[in-house]
C-alpha cells in the first residue's frame, strides 16, 4: 500500500517507449518493435509503388537499418540479455 491506495502488480510495464518486463528481458521489446516495423513496413509498399525499383531499395534498406539500429541499442541496455 501506498498512502492508503493499493497498487496492482503487472508482468510487463512501458516507460520511455521500452517494455520492460519482471524478468527484465527485452524478449516484449524486441517482438513490439518488430510488431510496429512489420505494420510500418507494411505502410511503406502503398509508397514504393510511385518510386522507382532505385529509390524503393534505398527507402526500404533506410527503415530497415534504422530499426535495427534502435533495436540493438536497446538491446545493449545494462538490463538487456547478453
Amino acid at each position: 500500500m501506498v498512502m492508503s491506495s493499493t497498487v496492482r502488480t503487472v508482468d510487463t510495464a512501458r516507460d520511455l517507449g521500452v517494455v520492460i518486463d519482471s524478468g527484465l528481458s527485452m524478449a516484449d521489446q524486441v517482438s513490439a518493435i518488430c510488431r510496429a516495423a512489420y505494420y510500418q513496413l507494411r505502410q511503406l509498399r502503398t509508397v514504393t509503388r510511385c518510386l522507382t525499383p532505385e529509390a524503393t531499395r534505398t527507402t526500404v534498406q533506410a527503415f530497415i537499418s534504422c530499426r535495427l539500429l534502435l533495436l540493438l541499442l536497446q538491446i545493449s541496455t545494462p538490463w538487456g540479455d547478453p
